[in-house]
């Protein structure tokens, strides 16, 4: 954790949510209900389909009310393609732009409020519940949504924020970090807030946000970025981390404090594929086909059997964990798309046989590679023994400048350890790879080491782009190719990484 201070606020930046303050309870009943949640927040969810989604819950709900049945209450957590919003009563005068000619979509809602942006990096919350079993106030439902996210700033990053007076939403100082435009229809709440994380803010400089001249917009990144150049400081930990990282951290808090706030115990629930309908999903439909990829990175999986190399895997894509797990025959392969930097990255996340006898067939996946995750079992010294061969077979079959990261997995065994962290750190530092110990039991730094492999894979291709372009525009030769393929840089345009991490549960 690394503990900021300026005239201003405080920032504490964690690697993960902190909850240990006394809270007020926003609950009116002492009985705990539950709360269904589609989390899609890795996701860029097409406006539209959310919005036709939510009247679909509503329609539903509301079915369920005239018959004096119960109806559990839903949050739906995401982000959005750009875009902006206007409230059902809002002004064009606040547009500075020909709608006829608008950058984006524009979708006129029945929300209130005026004009705002959604698009990637900004967390969205669409809670869908019957404030009859909270409280029939509409002020109350406000200032609830807005407790939330100033809970989630002071209890996660130690950001002052506050309410303005006459105004919804959350401010830090004269900046607006939360919109909030929310919709009842028979007590039945839809649309909801939405939080700037690490949103690139330059689309709001084509409305009036909200409707409030002489007022600014701000960010937690943007928050955190102001802080540094204040202290004109060159490094500040996650101050300069990726921004998946910043928004797995919000996105955990977002849950808990939302959680608390309504007193609501939150059910995470899975979309499956089958239910994608082409109008009113009742569940998500992405319309993936529709969303721009900008890079596809294909990471492989290897190690000795039973290291949990299948349990990495579907906890990163689905965040499942099987007790009955089987060992993989051959190869599989899953995918799970997210933001770096802004960019849309697809990640092609291979899962490689460790049994001898299939050593044949996987030998032939390493190709096209950008990325390794060698991975061993903590508490079998055997399966750490062989690393050093698993890593000439990958060297010998994939690219030589493939990013691999060493995993130390299953930290939850920590009394049956076998083998030491300073052992698997010093092999790492050797081999110059990035090292880490998991749980994909207890979801332990499983995120943690799939990004990092991810961000780093990110860097280097994005720094080879700028310097293909550079090389292009001098009237060079550029040694990118062309097409879908992806290749990582060779040593001489790519500074020597040598960082490394060691996290045990």
């Amino acid at each position: 954790m690394i503990l900021a201070a300026s005239t201003h606020f405080l920032i504490t930046v964690p690697t993960s949510p902190s909850h240990n303050h006394t809270k007020k309870s926003y609950r009116l009943h002492s009985q705990s209900r539950t709360c269904e949640c589609f989390d899609l927040y890795k996701e860029l969810v097409p406006y539209d389909k959310a919005w036709d989604w939510q009247k679909q819950i509503v329609k539903e709900k509301k079915a369920l009310v005239e018959k004096n049945q119960d109806c559990q209450d839903t949050l739906i957590i995401l982000q959005h393609h750009p875009v902006y919003t206007l409230g059902t009563a809002s002004s064009e005068e606040y547009l500075n732009f020909d709608i006829k000619d608008a950058p984006y979509d524009v979708y006129r809602t029945e929300r209130g409020g005026e004009v705002t942006y959604h698009g990637p990096g900004q967390l969205v919350m669409y809670p869908i519940i019957n404030l009859r079993n909270h409280k029939m106030d509409l002020h109350w439902y406000l200032r609830a949504l807005e407790e939330v996210v100033i809970r989630v700033l002071s209890l996660t990053f130690s950001i002052k924020a506050s309410r303005l007076e006459g105004f919804t939403g959350v401010w830090v100082g004269d900046k607006k970090v939360a919109a909030v435009g929310i919709r009842v229809s028979r007590w039945i709440t839809y649309h909801g807030l939405a939080l700037n994380v690490n949103t690139d803010l330059t689309p709001f400089h084509s409305i009036v946000p909200c409707g409030i001249r002489n007022r600014q917009v701000g960010s937690i990144k943007g928050l955190l970025g102001e802080f540094q150049l204040s202290t004109r400081c060159g490094k500040a930990g996650v101050l300069h981390s990726n921004d998946c990282q910043l928004i797995d951290i919000t996105h955990s808090s977002l849950i808990k404090e939302f959680s608390e706030v309504f007193q609501l115990e939150i059910l995470h629930k899975t979309i499956p594929m089958s239910e994608f309908e082409d109008t009113t999903p009742r569940s998500s439909d992405l319309d993936r086909s529709a969303i721009k990829i900008d890079y596809v990175f294909k990471v492989v999986l290897i190690g000795d059997s039973a290291v949990g190399k299948s349990q990495l895997l579907a906890r990163f894509a689905r965040n499942e964990f099987s007790l009955d797990s089987k060992a993989t025959i051959g190869v599989e392969f899953q995918t799970r798309t997210l933001l770096i930097d802004h960019k849309t990255v697809k990640a092609q996340i291979w899962d490689t046989a460790g049994q001898e006898r299939y050593r044949a067939v996987t030998s032939a996946y390493y190709r096209g590679a950008v990325g390794a995750m060698l991975v061993y079992d903590i508490s079998k010294r055997q399966s750490f023994d062989h690393v050093a061969k698993w890593l000439e077979e990958l060297r010998g079959h994939a690219d030589k400048n493939i990013v691999i990261i060493l995993v130390g997995n299953k930290s939850d065994l920590g009394s049956l350890r076998a083998v030491p962290v300073e052992d698997a750190k010093e092999f790492a530092e050797r081999e110059n790879l990035f090292f880490m110990e998991t749980s994909a039991l207890e979801a332990t730094n499983v995120e943690s080491a799939f990004l990092t492999i991810l961000t780093e894979i990110y860097r280097i291709i994005s720094k080879k782009a700028l310097i293909a372009n550079d090389e292009h525009e001098s009237g060079g030769n550029s040694s990118l190719l062309t097409g879908t393929k992806i290749v990582v840089p060779g040593q001489e345009t790519v500074e020597p990484v040598r960082r490394f991490s060691c996290c045990s549960s």
